[in-house]
């Protein structure tokens, strides 16, 4: 359902991939490594290429696997906790991630990866002395095109098709730039992309063993939970700008169709791709058409213009995605949320930092559980509200909100603000206890009336509650009314008999009759006193 998004291989599943695959190989797959005793210094990969892949596509296959499954079991809801400050967050600090990810190409040396952004800035600094100052210039002119290029089509209307057309014309002229001056690669060391395999890709079902899932089910979890909140993530955000909802149950679906069949065609385990999709989204895609006609000319440039690509500067591919992926940091809406709601500002930094100093996955899984800690939090707590009556009128609305309203005498009127349950039955009950009190010199409370609207359900422990609330207000001669009682809430106070303790006259279809009918009681009350 997203129309922007872009599916394949990411840097983030990339290095789970990498690590959880690290000496994963037996002795019986791969014995030259083994043999050798490079365990220490070459990966199993540049000494048993074969088998290593073998188990990547293993991987892809098992992801996909459990994201079908996930989508059946529909665990997509999973999601609802990824709210907008925890994806801002998360896509702002993946996309310096990517960003820091492809400076190796901008300087001119080589720089380890990591998903770490603390250990990636060490190794930029550490090969400082191997800057090239070539690669760096070429870099900054072609990222600097490239910007300005995109500024100058959103402002002047004429020029609006130069903005997607700048990363192509980028790397045309940086080719034939490589391609005129010679120099550049042979004596300033400008890496570029080199030959490129063409052909259809190799089917891979059959050299997956059963056996080896085992080894590689660690490293398929972590891939099909980060590949899928990563994707879901992009994919909420870019759907948010565009003005348009993704279901997270299809997308997972979709996702796990992917890589299921992908793994048949020698693919490792894929995603919906941060750089990919700004591109894609930068270039003005509005639908997932974009992405069947990205899939034909893959196809076609995998069999026929491969030879085109061969003297592309790495650099032009590293200005586009860092020209993409700039705009993904949003400290802008970091402020915005600071001065809307400090909560959701919370949240924006930890997914942030937590991105950039613990790694994607644990990022995005402090964050997701700062928002459970908040939404327990406010489901514990929830907002009880007192009313009073607009004068000649029947409304009644909250006292904060209304500032001309007026009590009711002796009629205490409150609206509780969520469903009851175990959590927060209590909490209720004292603040209720807590207001009557406070009440006390200004309007002492004979009746007190609870507008239920908001409560949509009630569990045991909240019918133990109201019923210990009815009989403790009753002993200190205070009578408690129940207006707009939804059908749920009706259904388990019955079946609890709470409504046959309380009583049914006490319950009201409005807060007008309730207030009304207690005022009656109350007379009938006093003239049998006065009798």
């Amino acid at each position: 359902q997203s129309r922007q998004l872009a599916v394949g291989p990411v840097a983030m599943v990339s290095l789970l991939v990498e690590a959880g695959l690290r000496g994963a190989l037996s002795e019986e797959d791969c014995p030259q490594w083994y043999a050798d005793g490079q365990s220490e210094t070459v990966p199993q990969y540049e000494v048993c290429p074969q088998p290593y892949v073998n188990l990547a596509c293993l991987t892809a296959f098992v992801v996909g696997g459990m994201q079908i499954i996930g989508s059946i079991l529909k665990l997509g809801f999973l999601v609802s906790f990824l709210g907008h400050p925890v994806t801002s967050g998360f896509t702002s600090g993946a996309a310096i991630i990517i960003g820091l990810s492809q400076l190796k190409y901008i300087l001119g040396y080589d720089i380890p990866k990591s998903q770490f952004v603390y250990e990636t800035v060490w190794n930029i600094l550490q090969g400082l002395d191997q800057l090239n100052p070539m690669a760096m210039l070429l870099g900054v002119v072609f990222l600097g095109y490239l910007i300005a290029n995109k500024k100058l089509a959103q402002k002047y209307k004429r020029l609006r098709m130069m903005g997607p057309l700048g990363p192509l014309v980028s790397c045309v002229a940086g080719s034939l730039l490589l391609l005129a001056v010679p120099m550049l690669k042979e004596d300033f060391g400008i890496k570029y992309v080199g030959y490129v395999p063409d052909g259809l890709m190799p089917i891979s079902f059959g050299n997956f063993r059963l056996g080896d899932i085992s080894k590689v089910l660690p490293t398929a979890m972590s891939a099909c939970l980060i590949g899928y909140m990563e994707s879901i993530a992009i994919g909420k955000n870019l759907a948010s700008k565009h003005g348009y909802e993704i279901d997270a149950g299809q997308e997972m679906l979709a996702l796990g169709i992917s890589n299921l069949i992908g793994a048949g065609f020698s693919c490792y385990p894929v995603t919906g791709s941060f750089s990919r999709s700004a591109v894609n989204n930068s270039t003005g895609a509005l639908s997932q058409l974009s992405g069947v006609v990205t899939a034909i000319v893959m196809f076609c440039t995998l069999m026929f213009l491969t030879p085109l690509f061969y003297y592309l500067p790495k650099f032009v591919l590293a200005a586009i995605v860092l020209n993409s992926v700039i705009p993904l940091v949003a400290l802008g809406e970091a402020k915005h949320l600071l001065r809307v709601k400090r909560h959701d500002f919370v949240l924006w930094v930890v997914a942030f930092i937590g991105t950039l100093f613990l790694g994607v996955l644990m990022g995005i899984m402090v964050a997701v559980s700062l928002s459970l800690v908040i939404v327990i939090y406010e489901s514990v707590r929830p907002q009880i509200t007192i009313l009073w009556r607009i004068p000649g009128t029947t409304i009644y609305r909250n006292m904060k909100q209304e500032s001309s309203g007026a009590f009711i005498p002796n009629v205490f009127i409150t609206r509780i603000g969520c469903s009851m349950y175990f959590a927060n039955a209590q909490f209720v009950k004292d603040t209720l206890m807590t207001y009557i009190q406070d009440l006390e010199d200004v309007n002492p409370t004979e009746y007190l009336v609870l507008e239920m609207t908001p409560v949509s359900s009630i569990d045991s422990t909240a019918c133990h509650v109201i019923h210990d609330i009815v009989a403790d207000y009753r002993a200190r001669g205070i009578e408690i009314a129940f207006a707009m009682v939804g059908n749920r809430v009706d259904k388990t106070m019955r079946k609890a008999k709470l409504k046959s303790y309380i009583g049914e006259k006490w319950f009201f279809p409005t807060v007008n009759e309730a207030v009304q009918f207690c005022l009656r009681h109350q007379h009938a009350k006093r003239k049998c006193l006065e009798a």
